[in-house]
């Protein structure tokens, strides 16, 4: 699920029924990076 970063986490997360532990939640951070010249890249997997 993507944030809507001009709103507040706290009000984009959801709680499932039943959760035992409601109030915690494990957030994952990831980037996405794109070279502005891919014929320049010296390795297949960057």
């Amino acid at each position: 699920q993507w944030l809507d970063p001009s709103k507040k986490i706290s009000k984009q997360l959801k709680v499932r029924k039943g959760d035992p532990t409601p109030d915690t939640h494990t957030l994952y951070f990831g980037v996405k990076f794109y070279a502005a010249d891919p014929c320049k890249l010296i390795e297949e997997i960057t």
